[in-house]
């Protein structure tokens, strides 16, 4: 008799080392599925792209269809002038006007001019800016739409030329000159309908703009990182 109750008990006591080990395992298997997701999802974020690294929320300023930048005096006290630096080392600037625009080059003229379509808001005029070439690239649609844009810089907005005219020629034979640059401003206020990126963070884009029998227009923008 007591031979049999002590192997019901042997019994019992295995069942319940069996039923310790399952829970442990199946906890373990829980916790190492929630770590791997959560170690892939930061994998992602920090590959995804390398100029702001993590993804984090931006808040965007509201606007309306008639938004007047040049009605805000928050945006009139900013730096808002244009400077060109024909050099790709830190020297003095050269401040532009529409009367001196075209004084330094046709690449520094078509820069201003863009800068100043982004600034009123000028989505058709934009689009003349950029060449064949660089709206058939996956991702550069022509923009159909963005508001008034507050640009302007920590000393003003910056075109700094990156390389001297270069001659190529491309696929089909055709001669024609390469200029590069940066342009360096903040969006004040920004509305997210041109840009996303914070209100008043500074954002370095390199240009690459070519001439061919004459006419300038813009190949590529990347975002720059020195």
């Amino acid at each position: 008799m007591e031979e049999k109750r002590s192997a019901r008990e042997e019994t019992r006591r295995l069942k319940r080392i069996i039923v310790v080990v399952l829970c442990c395992m199946v906890a373990f298997i829980v916790l190492y599925l929630v770590l791997s997701n959560v170690i892939a999802s930061n994998k992602k974020d920090d590959g995804e792209d390398n100029f702001v690294g993590r993804k984090y929320t931006i808040i965007y300023h509201d606007t309306v269809a008639d938004n007047d930048v040049m009605k805000d005096p928050d945006y009139l006290g900013l730096n808002r002038g244009i400077w060109y630096y024909n050099t790709p080392a830190d020297g003095e600037g050269i401040a532009l006007e529409d009367r001196t625009k075209g004084d330094y080059g046709q690449p520094v003229e078509l820069l201003y001019d863009y800068l100043h379509t982004v600034i009123a808001g000028d989505a058709e005029t934009y689009n003349t800016y950029f060449s064949d070439y660089y709206f058939a690239k996956d991702g550069n649609e022509p923009k159909k739409h963005f508001y008034q844009q507050e640009l302007y810089g920590n000393g003003g907005i910056r075109i700094r030329e990156m390389q001297r005219a270069v001659r190529k020629t491309d696929e089909n034979g055709k001669i024609y000159t390469q200029y590069d640059y940066t342009v360096t401003f903040m969006i004040h206020k920004n509305n997210g309908t041109f840009m996303l990126i914070d209100s008043d963070a500074e954002v370095t884009l390199y240009y690459v703009i070519s001439d061919i029998s004459g006419e300038y227009k813009i190949d590529n923008v990347l975002k720059y990182r020195q």
